[in-house]
């Protein structure tokens, strides 16, 4: 995920010699032991795609698939998500 949000930076400023010359800074993830609120979730991934999907190969990456698929998980862990009709008559 930390590439390919380097990879959309270098896209958008392509004019920059800065972040073209430059690889990927390493990160290192602290781990947040209390876990994180499913709502927080969702509006990091928003803010996470709308940083990263800046080149076009972002649609068919892995770091998309696992962005879908985290949402998938937040939302199906929101309160009263589970006891909500399956479909709207």
């Amino acid at each position: 995920m930390w590439l390919e949000n380097h990879k959309s930076v270098t896209y958008r400023y392509s004019d920059s010699k800065t972040v073209k010359e430059q690889p990927a800074p390493e990160y290192h993830y602290k781990r947040k032991i209390d876990g994180f609120d499913p709502v927080q979730v969702l509006k990091a991934i928003d803010c996470y795609e709308y940083q990263a999907s800046e080149h076009p190969e972002y649609k068919t990456s892995e770091a998309r698939n696992f962005c879908q698929a985290l949402r998938k998980a937040a939302i199906s862990s929101l309160a009263g998500y589970d006891e909500a009709a399956w479909g709207i008559e």
